[in-house]
């Protein structure tokens, strides 16, 4: 955790001496407390800052230092330190609500005669986790868990990982949630919505959980603080009769779309609704049927082709939330393309917007052989035009069976994707042969595995403007995950967090 520390040495707010009853049995030179400086407090205290202070303490002349002992106390008679300097992690005192007064006092007793002293002070917390980013992670005990990331900017364009992340709390769930509660089963995908993240897992019955993502002041409705666990999925989100609901997959891009793939159903929503998505078996329904679904890494709102593959091995194409899926041509002889595995997809990097032609490529397997296929898109709000085959590229069987993402960029016609510790990097103007450059367009330690690598951009997403890419590069032996920032367009290095993430590495999103 990296967070900011209150460091003070200033007078006290107010100190007095406690005698009770003994005022009138300790004679004239009792073991007291002559003076304590340096206990201040600001008025706004922050969740998960640290909170350090070191006390001056005056004692009578010849008297034992070690006759004395100390408290911290905050709230309602909740001790949160016994050593003279404090250093604290902030959190909400027991009984109390964020911005609101909270007393406190530092204690030095005299452990023989029972004297205290007092220096006493108020403060008010103040929800410190509020994230900019999220990044979620798996941990080794089978739960997930998310981090609250923060950064400089306050306007939507100027919110960037390249800006560096200024502070991050790790274990979001047990740190607000407590130890005993656990988001439990293995990452399937996550929505994020103005007031709650969802989190899709695919642990029965809960099938995840419902995080708040909001500020609460005791006068809203969604009375769920910063990080509390609001709902298992099953109930909140999914609120239909199946017995046995199997959530496989869940994505969201902003301005583009969200999806929800439960039971073989495919849930679109709009990517502009900034409400918890809520669905039956029946609400939203664009397909059926469904074994997998794949969206472009770069996905954006003009640009938003997503890929089905069928049980029965056909694919189907969604170019918008509220359009039912339409068949996805093949090549010879297949009217319709079949494939065993949808490999990866990314759209054309145009600078265009709606109502223009576009290119969406799709990386499919089919065997034991591997292909890239381009086709010719165009976004229309009013319908879903069936896409057009261009070309199809065959991609060489050790580079398809090895290659982990496929991925592109908003504002450079270059596709890329990754082997290992690799960044590999192809030009797809107007391919005819599958021909990536020889370097690398980004080369890490052989200790680590990228798992996964998104490509972000500044402000709302309804452009081609590329503003940096997040790289998650996981660390078998230590099982932790290192986050990696680099230019976009150039691959020059922004940042480096070794092993920021205690686990395994799944999503990183903006909140």
């Amino acid at each position: 955790m990296n967070s900011r520390t209150y460091i003070l040495a200033l007078a006290a707010l107010a100190a007095v001496s406690c005698y009770g009853d003994r005022d009138g049995e300790i004679g004239s030179d009792p073991d007291y407390v002559v003076s304590v400086e340096g206990v201040e407090i600001e008025s706004d205290l922050y969740l998960g800052d640290r909170f350090t202070c070191e006390p001056t303490v005056v004692l009578p002349e010849g008297c034992d230092e070690a006759d004395y002992e100390y408290e911290w106390i905050v709230g309602k008679s909740e001790v949160i330190s016994t050593e003279k300097n404090l250093d604290w992690e902030i959190y909400l005192p027991k009984s109390y609500q964020l911005n609101t007064d909270i007393p406190g006092s530092f204690v030095v007793r005299n452990k023989l005669n029972g004297l205290e002293f007092r220096a006493t002070f108020q403060f008010k917390v103040q929800n410190g986790y509020t994230p900019k980013f999220l990044a979620l992670y798996e941990t080794e005990e089978g739960c997930v868990e998310w981090m609250s990331i923060q950064t400089t900017g306050t306007l939507a364009s100027t919110i960037s990982p390249k800006n560096g992340f200024t502070r991050w709390f790790p274990g979001m769930v047990a740190r607000v949630n407590g130890s005993s509660e656990r988001i439990e089963g293995r990452y399937v995908g996550a929505v994020c919505a103005k007031s709650e993240l969802a989190v899709f897992t695919d642990n029965s019955p809960s099938c995840g959980a419902t995080v708040s993502m909001v500020d609460t002041d005791g006068d809203q409705d969604f009375t769920a603080n910063m990080g509390e666990i609001v709902s298992p999925v099953n109930g909140r989100v999914y609120v239909g009769k199946a017995p046995d609901v199997k959530i496989t997959s869940a994505f969201y891009a902003a301005g583009g779309a969200k999806y929800v793939v439960a039971n073989g159903k495919i849930h679109m929503f709009s990517g502009t609704d900034t409400k918890t998505p809520v669905f039956d078996d029946e609400a939203f329904v664009m397909a059926e049927n469904i074994r997998q679904v794949v969206g472009s890494k770069q996905f954006m709102r003009y640009k938003r082709a997503l890929f089905v593959l069928y049980e029965d091995g056909t694919v189907g194409c969604l170019q918008q939330y509220n359009k039912p899926a339409t068949p996805v041509p093949g090549t010879g002889g297949e009217s319709v393309l079949t494939a065993d595995e949808l490999c990866g997809a990314f759209s054309e990097a145009t600078g265009k917007g709606n109502n223009n032609p576009y290119l969406m490529h799709l990386v499919v397997r089919k065997g034991s052989d591997y292909f890239l296929y381009v086709y010719n898109a165009k976004s229309n709000t009013s319908a879903n035009d069936p896409l057009t085959l261009k070309t199809v590229v065959p991609i060489p069987a050790e580079v398809g069976r090895e290659a982990a993402v496929w991925f592109g960029a908003f504002s450079t016609r270059y596709g890329f994707y990754v082997v290992g510790n690799r960044i590999m990097k192809f030009d797809y103007l107007n391919i005819t042969q599958f021909a990536p450059e020889e370097k690398p367009f980004r080369l890490y330690d052989d200790k680590y595995e990228i798992v996964d690598v998104f490509v972000l951009i500044g402000g709302t997403g309804l452009k081609d403007q590329d503003d940096c890419t997040v790289v998650y590069l996981y660390d078998r032996e230590k099982k932790t995950t290192t986050i990696d920032v680099y230019n976009t367009l150039t691959g020059e290095d922004l940042h480096t967090y070794e092993d920021i993430l205690p686990g395994r590495g799944v999503d990183f999103i903006k909140k």
